[in-house]
């Protein structure tokens, strides 16, 4: 039996700062749901400003979002300091009213790393009514049968995929596999170059519903 159910297609927005949210056109308000909010988008996404989180939560209370949880480049992290950054900066955000929170590592055998992500996610769960994303380092693995068995057993709500190495419009036949094992388990949503004239196309091939990008939405349009 499938845990969750949506009759539409989902569009999550990916900003790194207010500038990014200020570029909406009201038009473009019913055009997406969710936002990820980050930082430095230029190094795949860090953790974002508190000011863009409160924007966010103040100015667009109908579109629910995502925080990034994340302040290296790399996603093996083994650094106390960095590993305890991460730790503050949930609670941070849990005490500003983030109720979802996307993050991701691998281990140097590229599995993912749990023991690392039960610290991220005991966190997170000492709030109620939190959920917990994992994001693109799931295409970093080694096995995606292992990964995603692995976080469907930690409980991560959704997963975060280009679905390889390259951008998700060439791993159309990956994606739709994942679907097909997993999309009752747990929810995929693609990203990797994913926009406004690509996604119903990614939809109509792997019958995958959520998708996610900086260019999900034409801010561009008159």
């Amino acid at each position: 039996m499938r845990r969750y159910y949506m009759k539409h297609l989902i569009k999550e927005f990916c900003i790194g700062s207010i500038d990014d949210v200020m570029k909406i056109k009201e038009k473009n308000k019913k055009e997406f749901h969710r936002f990820e909010t980050c930082s430095h988008l230029e190094f795949g996404g860090y953790t974002p400003t508190e000011e863009t989180f409160n924007f966010i939560k103040n100015n667009y209370k109908e579109h629910s979002q995502v925080v990034m949880i994340r302040n290296t480049e790399s996603f093996v992290l083994k650094d106390e300091n960095k590993i305890n950054q991460l730790i503050y900066d949930i609670k941070k955000f849990l005490n500003l009213g983030a109720k979802s929170f996307i993050f991701g590592y691998i281990n140097d055998d590229y599995e993912i790393d749990q023991k690392l992500c039960l610290k991220l996610i005991n966190e997170i769960k000492k709030v109620e009514g939190t959920s917990y994303c994992f994001h693109m380092a799931i295409d970093e693995v080694e096995n995606y049968n292992t990964a995603f068995e692995t976080l469907i057993k930690l409980g991560f709500k959704r997963v975060l995929t280009k679905g390889g190495k390259t951008q998700a419009i060439d791993n159309i036949d990956r994606l739709k596999k994942m679907q097909e094992l997993y999309g009752d388990k747990i929810e995929i949503i693609v990203g990797g170059k994913v926009d406004f004239d690509n996604y119903k196309l990614i939809h109509k091939e792997t019958n995958i519903l959520q998708f996610h990008g900086r260019k999900i939405i034409n801010t561009s349009q008159n």
